[in-house]
């Protein structure tokens, strides 16, 4: 039973000394844009707009703009933001009725039906309709956007404006603040006192309220440099990292385990060695260029052995969710990352049709997909390790040996399934040729399914691999007419039925190819190019039941005897065949029973080491194939619908930003062609290039935000044409430049922000600024902020004297809500799929795509957290029983000494006044663990009083 003065008292501190929340009311919206583009477009692209889009409106009804879906057609209605029995279209695509189903050529898949009807449930969020931008293959060359948007022009270092409070300036970012207010008429705050520049900073760089000490030493301090020597103890020191990490850490989308899966083992052993990455590169200030090419390329960087860690920054690719094992999934996930991530560019727009918005044609994004294919992540034990193990200990030895023999296991099995599919390419030659035929229109627009012939199953393309089908079609198309075993299909496949018979003997005439199948044609002409697939299919088979016994004869051979004959072998299984494939290239025709049997193999290796943290650490990073993946385009994002191949090349938005004119943009597609490999390491450098105008941009503005609450860019993931133009353009140039010219020092850009006036402005509110600039986009004061729920909780635990300083190693398996959970909360494991009340209450987000901004919100379950939570409760112990064995002193100091302890002052006379009445009342009133008129004791009267002044919103708030 919660006491009713309890809760009066807590309303009564609040009043006397918090401050007020500030929900964000926009901070819903882009996650409603990307989820609309990423998962609602699509569905209604593949399986709507043939018939109701730009080009045909049956019914009246158009589906591929806004006013279209919400204004209907001739039966009324498709869509009812909110109300989806009214909205026809979830009518429609459920069957309920015989004279309304759509789509006509067969009922969509459930979860498709669920997530139209929860988006319809959920408002219908649908952007508002612009004009596309140019840039897409059928619009506008790139370059025009390029030369038209603000994001993609040149950073030139623009001159420092000149201001009136020029006494007031700090460094050059006040130059460019006030300037932009006294343009408005306002002027800058006053800097704010030392108290609430003391807790600002160390909230702001550590994390974790500053002592009653460092406020004390602070204003002792009359040097002019106490404030820039503050700074340079704070930055230096490692739990500066530790708090900076974790901004990192939610755009890389970290997490310990991979989200659900349907076999294997959900855990992410080394995800940890990601995490410990970061914290490292921030505390040694590694240059922002190096760390992106850590992320990117780390397995085509030769590291010196004391620069080994580095190789853990391969994390930022591979840490992400796993989409229960969807490749096309995590490859679009990897993508993301690095678009939004490290350039502000939302490319995974351009997965299903070219990006309604921006200059990223499909083309752009599949051969992004196909770099990222062209690499993979070893097994789980066949990671490099961060650092040589020494001897092993017996514990050790035994892991090593386990770990070998389920990865010897695991390799057997991937052995056996890599030739058995190999074999089977072979085996059913004739059947896979004359699906080939029969079913080239379907085939060119893909097969969703295995197809059972009379033998066997055809591993077509599927929701995991694009199948054996594909292979077989693929090397046929890049045969030619003068080929010697496929020359005649060449000539012969664009002849109907009608016409067969009568063209071949002209054909094979004309075709100078092998003697020995030329001669089996000439004695029994076929009648169809069906009849021709299934001939040779069978002459594939009989060759390969040849060679097979002519081996077992002759273990040594390496070809046929007969030359005509060893020619046939050649295309059936040799350089360049598709029936010969690489380990890896095997996985792409897989059914699922067959990858979740690796899978569970793969899951026993991974779950050794979850048993054994002490295990050698290994980096997460990816290898590139032995042969890069060229890709082709999905058509409406579908891997069963190829359309053309699309070679690897850096996007050309990319290229066309850092040139300056077509002449320069062609000198930038020869500098950064890909020539060999998976293209990683000619990405990563495009995008630290000092001449592209958009990874500094970003990554000064995700810093800015971190500090200010607010970003220059709103938007901090999306840098297109759908962004509002900076607040400070000037500002946000100037700042790009000098990373760069301060060697992309993260450091020091966080000292230049800090020491600037404007960062250490008072937190007063001021009525005509307030009446002309409420959203303080100018800056004419600092705006209080609640903490992350990282800082809240490690703040509990910094005040309550039981934080725990762990630095490095495994993430602890504990909810951070235990009251036994003390480590910073950074160490602590992340789990996809169940995350933490504590967490998601405080608005933790979901670590399944990057975010540069969390939402903010009040909501009454952070405050029946601090009221209820055993972890509160339990640091309120602590405090209690520190002040309980304070023999001699007056209440009226163990209360100084709480509020010293918590908030790094003394309290008022009216906040020790409501504590005294407080502890009054409350030690006489009864509660579910004592009865009415009994008297509290010392220990629990105390308790209580911690754990009200821990609800203080001072606590856990930026001042």
């Amino acid at each position: 039973m919660i006491s009713s003065r309890f809760l009066l008292f807590a309303a009564v501190l609040v009043a006397c000394g918090s401050l007020l929340a500030n929900a964000d009311d926009q901070s819903a919206v882009r996650p409603r844009a990307d989820h609309f583009e990423a998962k609602i477009r699509p569905l209604l692209i593949q399986h709507c707009t043939e018939c109701h889009g730009a080009n045909k409106q049956e019914s009246g009804l158009r589906l591929d703009v806004r006013s279209g879906a919400f204004d209907g057609g001739d039966r009324g209605p498709a869509i009812v933001p909110s109300d989806v029995d009214a909205s026809l279209l979830i009518e429609a695509i459920r069957y309920e009725t015989e004279d309304l189903q759509m789509p006509p050529d067969g009922r969509m898949e459930q979860d498709e039906i669920d997530l139209l009807t929860e988006w319809i449930a959920a408002g219908a969020f649908w952007p508002a309709e612009t004009q596309p931008a140019a840039g897409t293959k059928d619009a506008h060359p790139v370059s025009d956007a390029v030369a038209s948007h603000w994001a993609y022009q040149p950073i030139r270092k623009p001159a420092l404006p000149q201001v009136k409070h020029a006494d007031w300036v700090r460094n050059p970012i006040d130059h460019f603040v006030f300037a932009r207010l006294e343009q408005a008429g306002l002027a800058p705050s006053p800097m704010a006192d030392d108290h609430a520049l003391v807790r600002r900073l160390h909230l702001d760089l550590w994390g974790l309220p500053a002592d009653d000490d460092t406020v004390k030493a602070f204003r002792q301090d009359a040097s002019d440099d106490s404030y820039r020597a503050l700074v340079d103890r704070l930055l230096a020191d490692e739990r500066y990292a530790q708090r900076w990490a974790r901004h990192w850490l939610d755009v890389a989308r970290y997490a310990d385990t991979k989200g659900y899966t349907d076999g294997g083992n959900r855990e992410l052993p080394f995800a940890y060695t990601y995490r410990d990455y970061v914290i490292r590169a921030f505390h040694e200030d590694l240059p922002f260029d190096q760390f992106v090419m850590d992320q990117l390329a780390t397995d085509q960087m030769d590291y010196s052995a004391d620069q080994r860690w580095r190789m853990a920054g391969g994390g930022f690719l591979t840490v992400g969710r796993y989409f229960n094992f969807n490749p096309y999934d995590i490859l679009d996930d990897r993508i993301d990352v690095i678009t939004r991530g490290l350039l502000g560019l939302t490319a995974s727009c351009a997965r299903c049709h070219d990006h309604k918005y921006d200059p990223i044609p499909s083309a752009d994004y599949y051969s992004l997909y196909g770099i990222l294919n062209s690499s993979y992540l070893p097994h789980h034990s066949r990671l490099p390790l961060l650092v040589e193990p020494n001897e092993p200990s017996e514990a050790e030895a035994q892991y090593v040996a386990e770990m070998n023999e389920r990865t010897a296991a695991f390799e057997k099995r991937f052995d056996q399934l890599h030739h058995q599919i190999e074999d089977e390419l072979r085996k059913f030659a004739a059947d896979y040729l004359v699906y080939i035929v029969q079913e080239s229109v379907r085939h060119r627009l893909g097969e969703t399914n295995p197809v059972f012939t009379e033998r066997t199953y055809l591993r077509a393309p599927t929701a995991y691999g694009y199948g054996a089908v594909r292979r077989w079609r693929n090397y046929i198309d890049s045969r030619s007419e003068d080929d010697p075993v496929f020359g005649i299909w060449k000539r012969m496949d664009s002849f109907d039925k009608t016409e067969f018979a009568a063209a071949f003997a002209e054909q094979l005439h004309a075709w100078h190819g092998n003697t020995a199948w030329q001669q089996q044609l000439a004695n029994s002409p076929p009648e169809s190019m069906v009849e021709l697939a299934r001939r040779l299919g069978q002459l594939f088979e009989s060759i390969d039941q040849q060679w097979k016994t002519f081996v077992s004869q002759h273990p040594d051979a390496n070809r046929l005897p007969d030359d005509a004959t060893e020619q046939l072998r050649q295309s059936l299984m040799g350089p360049g065949s598709p029936t010969v494939l690489t380990p890896l290239e095997s996985v792409d025709c897989y059914q699922l029973d067959e990858h979740v049997e690796l899978r569970n193999l793969q899951g026993k290796i991974e779950e050794r080491t979850v048993d054994f943290p002490d295990a050698a650490a290994r980096a997460m990073l990816l290898r590139d194939r032995d042969e890069p993946v060229e890709a082709n385009v999905f058509l409406r994002g579908q891997p069963d619908r190829l359309g053309s191949e699309v070679d690897r090349h850096v996007p050309t938005l990319l290229l066309a930003s850092l040139a300056n004119d077509a002449e320069t943009e062609a000198a930038m597609e020869h500098e950064f062609a890909i020539y060999r490999g998976s293209g990683r390491m000619e990405l990563a450098k495009a995008i630290i290039d000092r001449r592209n105008p958009l990874t500094a941009r970003v990554i000064v503005n995700r810093m800015w935000q971190w500090h200010f609450g607010q970003a220059l860019v709103d938007s901090m993931d999306d840098f297109g044409s759908r962004s509002q133009p900076p607040t400070h353009p000037e500002l946000l140039d100037y700042l790009a430049w000098w990373l760069m010219e301060h060697d992309w020092s993260l450091k020091e850009l966080n000292r230049l922000m800090v020491t600037s006036h404007t960062f250490c402005q008072s937190n007063s509110s001021r009525t005509d600024a307030m009446q002309m600039d409420p959203a303080n986009q100018l800056y004419w004061r600092f705006v209080p902020r609640r903490a992350e729920w990282e800082v809240i909780r490690d703040s509990l635990l910094a005040v309550s004297g039981r934080l725990d300083q762990k630095r490095n190693g495994p993430s602890i398996p504990l909810s951070p809500d235990d009251p036994d959970a003390t480590c910073r909360t950074i160490f602590l494991r992340i789990d996809r799929q169940h995350a933490s009340g504590f967490a998601t209450n405080f608005d933790f987000p979901v670590p399944d795509m990057t975010v540069g901004k969390r939402p903010v919100t009040s909501v009454p379950q952070q405050q029946l957290f601090f009221l209820n939570s055993p972890f509160v409760r339990k640091q309120a112990e602590a405090l209690a029983g520190t002040v309980v064995q304070f023999d001699g002193k007056t209440d009226n100091a163990k209360i100084d000494w709480l509020f010293q302890k918590l908030f790094a002052r003394e309290p008022t006379d009216t906040e020790r006044l409501a504590v005294i009445d407080y502890r009054r009342n409350v030690s006489s009133e009864p509660s579910a663990d004592t009865p009415a008129n009994a008297e509290l004791s010392e220990m629990e009267s105390w308790i209580r009083t911690a754990h009200a002044l821990l609800q203080l919103n001072e606590l856990i708030y930026v001042p």
